[in-house]
């Protein structure tokens, strides 16, 4: 259901990590948390008491700062292990406004960096006027025929909005039109809804579907409306992959953007805000990390399902955030929402969608027991459940990986992540393995970061492998 070049090195955010010269960052616990031997048994990811969490925070701000030492794994030219996007705050500002620029690059359709051109035709605004006014209030289609009257363009948009939505249904055509006269006919948001209704994928889809999409388009925010153009953009094929219940994304978008959302999100989050963080998610995952929790399986099973399975990331999200807060994953299990994960200091920087999805999946995980990070058994349960197949968990010892492994690469075993916990005395992080080769181990941690080490280094510091018994076996 998903195309495998979002795998490939050759991507702008891959290009550093995919070049053997190109030497990896050091990482830091994250927190007191990233002991999971020490320290006292705290909640991840939002999950304790709420009038605990700024002496929580404090604890782990301070005691961060402390620790800022590199994990060594005794390679005399890679004597780190590499996690995160900046784990010691090495970087420049001017690298942060680059990776935030690639990644803004990312998320917007590329049409948005072009001025449209004057038409040769200005349109006649008369019977314009008339079908505006039986579809928006007088003010509104007074408002933007004022506009349309001043600038061309403006008024071409109108006329394409008026044409490309004829066939909808009269609500459906109104509240599209309330779009463009909030946000404002010269708008991103307008230039989105003008583009998505001209786009090949929405002549493709059947009029249902079109109604589906028209209401996810005014269910989100303008930045959501944004990224949903660049969705479309990469690939309209996109809107119809499936879940592993046979449902598309489209229809699991228009589930989050129409129904009622959780009661106990209301004072954290809106439906607008929370379509919007999900279409981020969806259009690039490379935004996707375990924010400040140290349990970084969830953050590298909550990129792998994205990237190989937006349509089943979809569909557990419009259940953990629909009334029942609840989502069954592919393979039975119930996620769970905890709306104190929605809270905005329990998302550690994360989107309100991450936050709630890895608390989720942590929580099922742990069982209800006090956690501070997670077993190589629960772990393997969780990949299992998301993934909807059996994983095994091995230790890996002798200081070398197993021949199994030699020339594997994720492009070939799309939504079976293979799960690495690399350690250096005490703290341990969890990575997915993209591509063993070249005398180089890739592979992405718990931030969404794709990394490499040599095979030696990576195998000295791989404690624990957990795989899809498929692959075990082969």
């Amino acid at each position: 259901m998903s195309d495998p070049i979002r795998r490939s090195p050759a991507s702008p955010l891959n290009a550093a990590a995919a070049s053997p010269e190109t030497a990896p960052k050091a990482a830091k616990p994250s927190s007191p948390r990233a002991n999971p031997k020490g320290g006292a048994k705290e909640a991840v990811a939002g999950h304790g008491k709420q009038s605990s969490f700024q002496a929580r925070r404090a604890e782990e701000l301070g005691e961060a700062a402390e620790n800022k030492r590199a994990l060594g794994i005794g390679d005399e030219s890679y004597e780190q292990i590499p996690v995160g996007a900046d784990p010691l705050g090495l970087e420049s500002p001017e690298s942060d406004s680059v990776r935030e620029a690639m990644y803004q690059r990312l998320e917007s359709p590329r049409y948005l960096d072009v001025d449209e051109l004057t038409p040769a035709k200005v349109p006649d605004l008369g019977p314009l006027g008339r079908e505006l006014a039986a579809l928006l209030s007088p003010a509104h289609a007074q408002a933007v025929l004022v506009v349309s009257q001043n600038d061309p363009v403006s008024a071409a948009r109108l006329e394409r909005l008026l044409d490309s939505t004829a066939g909808l249904p009269h609500p459906t055509r109104s509240a599209l039109l309330e779009v463009l006269a909030s946000e404002g006919p010269r708008s991103d948001a307008a230039r989105a809804l003008d583009e998505l209704t001209r786009s090949n994928a929405f002549k493709r889809l059947t009029n249902s579907q079109k109604v589906q999409l028209s209401e996810v388009m005014t269910g989100s925010s303008a930045e959501g409306l944004v990224h949903l153009g660049a969705i479309v953009e990469a690939s309209g094929e996109r809107l119809l992959e499936q879940d592993s219940q046979g449902h598309t994304l489209l229809s699991n978008l228009h589930q989050i953007a129409t129904q009622p959302l959780n009661a106990g999100l209301y004072r954290h989050t809106s439906t607008a805000d929370l379509l919007g963080a999900v279409l981020r998610d969806v259009v690039n995952p490379a935004r996707i990390d375990a924010g400040a929790s140290a349990e970084t399986t969830v953050g590298s099973l909550h990129w792998e399902l994205l990237t190989d399975d937006r349509a089943e990331y979809a569909r557990l999200l419009a259940g953990l955030t629909g009334p029942d807060s609840k989502a069954t994953m592919a393979g039975g299990g119930v996620l769970r929402a905890n709306p104190e994960a929605g809270l905005d200091e329990a998302r550690y920087g994360r989107s309100i969608s991450s936050a709630l999805f890895q608390a989720s999946t942590i929580e099922f995980a742990a069982a209800g027991d006090e956690f501070y990070s997670l077993s190589p058994a629960q772990q393997a349960l969780l990949a299992g459940e998301l993934f909807g197949v059996k994983y095994s968990a091995e230790r890996v010892s002798g200081g070398r990986l197993p021949d199994s492994l030699r020339g594997f690469d994720a492009r070939q075993t799309i939504n079976r992540p293979v799960l690495v916990e690399l350690a250096h005395d005490e703290a341990r992080h969890t990575v997915t393995l993209e591509r063993v080769g070249e005398g180089r181990v890739f592979f992405r941690d718990g931030y969404g970061e794709l990394r490499s080490l040599p095979d030696a280094s990576f195998a000295r510091a791989a404690v624990e492998l957990k795989r899809p018994l498929a692959i075990a076996a082969s």
